[in-house]
């Protein structure tokens, strides 16, 4: 029997459009194992990221700086996930 976390991966694996994330493929098998990951949130905190490290990498003048400015903002990104679970 399969699950419906099983379903919603196959629906978007087999997207024709290839508009499949890869971000919400691996929260969505991440919820296979972890029921309590929760797939919205996980979509919105990568979102979050993207838009703070977007400005940040792409003022980089070298792909070390675009590396150092990605690491910058996943960084930023990890802390204020642990703040948000303390506040919990």
């Amino acid at each position: 029997m399969q699950s419906e976390i099983s379903e919603r991966f196959q629906a978007l694996a087999a997207d024709p459009d290839g508009a499949s994330s890869l971000a919400e493929g691996a929260l969505i098998v991440a919820a296979e194992v972890r029921p309590e990951v929760d797939i919205a949130t996980g979509i919105e905190q990568v979102e979050e990221t993207a838009e703070r490290a977007r400005p940040l990498v792409e003022a980089a003048t070298s792909p070390s700086a675009a590396v150092a400015a990605l690491n910058h903002a996943l960084l930023i990104s990890a802390k204020a996930v642990k703040l948000k679970e303390r506040m919990i």
